[in-house]
């Protein structure tokens, strides 16, 4: 089975309002557009191809049929998060993932992808996050959190980093993957970013979330140096330089 039928039996099993469609242009975009004629109902929009996926900025995601999970998550707020909620969010993400399995070495790439490190330290991207922000009716928020993962199989266009899968790194561990485990992630994903954002509109990160996201990130190549994560989520290295994560 692909994940795509793998999260729509677990939605259904958890009773997560779901819109599921073979294929749509973009799942973000569905949410959007759903929003801007009423508050939240669904929660989550998945789908097994996407004609117009979206990326980060004019980044394009592109996945055939059955090679990933192609999603978005809606998460309905009383005001309008803060800009550390991408680094919050991000860190649901990974955490889920290290918790799941745990024998590959996953790590952080900020602003928004989750990647893979080899043995030779190299990185190779298996997730992105998208995440946008809708006004409501009501003068409430939601937060649209798009997230692909590479399950099943890679895109072409793999710049600047490679692209890896799930399937491929379970077999490197000797460990398959498995419907059973893939539910396990989507449960520990859900968990986690509705926790995060619960708190949303911290302008601050917490101690323990700035050291998990240091943490998350430190093996990275990307991250080489990093002496901490600031509580306004910007990134300290060695050399003096800062970076906010917004800049990134």
């Amino acid at each position: 089975m692909s994940a795509y039928r793998w999260t729509c039996e677990w939605a259904r099993e958890h009773r997560v309002s779901t819109i599921a469609e073979l294929e749509t242009t973009s799942t973000n975009l569905r949410a959007k557009e759903d929003l801007e004629s009423a508050d939240p109902r669904t929660a989550l929009y998945v789908a097994d191809r996407q004609t117009s996926g979206r990326g980060r900025g004019a980044h394009k995601w592109a996945a055939s049929p059955g090679q990933a999970l192609l999603s978005s998550w809606v998460f309905p707020c009383e005001t309008s998060p803060q800009p550390v909620y991408a680094c919050k969010i991000g860190l649901a993400l990974y955490e889920a993932a290290k918790t799941t399995w745990p024998e590959i070495k996953f790590a952080l790439k900020a602003p928004n992808d989750l990647h893979v490190l080899g043995k030779d330290g190299a990185a190779s991207k298996v997730a992105g996050l998208l995440i946008e922000v809708v006004s409501l009716q009501s003068g409430k928020s939601a937060i649209i959190v798009g997230l692909g993962f590479n399950t099943h199989g890679t895109p072409s266009d793999t710049t600047p980093y490679p692209a890896t899968c799930l399937t491929k790194e379970c077999a490197k561990v000797e460990h398959p993957l498995t419907e059973a485990d893939f539910r396990t992630f989507l449960t520990s994903w859900l968990g986690g970013a509705s926790k995060m954002t619960a708190t949303a509109s911290a302008p601050q990160l917490t101690a323990h979330d700035a050291q998990a996201l240091k943490s998350a990130m430190a093996h990275h190549p990307a991250a080489l140096g990093l002496l901490r994560v600031t509580p306004e989520g910007s990134l300290t290295f060695e050399d003096g330089k800062t970076t906010p994560w917004t800049d990134l």
